[in-house]
């Protein structure tokens, strides 16, 4: 018999590194409410931003990787293997990865955070009247890459 636990993903686009009313301390409040496993981050501008975050979760999201040239991050509940940042050549995976060590030897998840270009941006192009296939087209093309370099904190 199969037992069935659940797993909680989540991306939180922190927006300037929680520069939004509450800072840090909010942020940290909203992931805690998620209840969450695993969280991808972007925004997170600064090392120092990402060690506050962490510093908040460490009791319920303990293990955690970052990305500064990208400003991504992943924090877990579990423990994370294998953590990569992904370089121009390597389309098949942009971003930022991790596998996530799932509880009681369960099979590995591996998780990817990304964060596209800002401009053009697709609900402002369709807002100012582009087809919905000219926007698709857009978006398919539109990756900014950032090469990552993995930082423990």
């Amino acid at each position: 018999m199969t037992s069935s636990v659940p797993f909680r993903l989540a991306f939180f686009n922190i927006w300037r590194s929680g520069s939004g009313p509450g800072g840090l301390a909010r942020v940290a409040d909203l992931i805690l409410a998620s209840a969450a496993d695993v969280i991808g981050l972007s925004e997170v501008m600064k090392p120092a931003d990402f060690r506050v975050l962490t510093a908040l979760l460490q009791l319920h999201l303990p293990h955690s990787a970052y990305c500064p040239t990208s400003y991504l991050g992943i924090i877990s509940r579990y423990e994370l293997g294998s953590v990569a940042g992904h370089t121009p050549q390597d389309k098949s995976t942009p971003g930022f990865s991790a596998t996530v060590a799932m509880p009681e030897g369960r099979a590995r998840v591996k998780v990817i955070v990304c964060h596209l270009s800002a401009f053009p941006y697709g609900p402002y192009m369709l807002r100012d009247g582009h087809k919905v296939q000219d926007v698709h087209r857009e978006e398919a093309s539109s990756t900014i890459w950032s090469p990552c370099h993995v930082s423990s904190l």
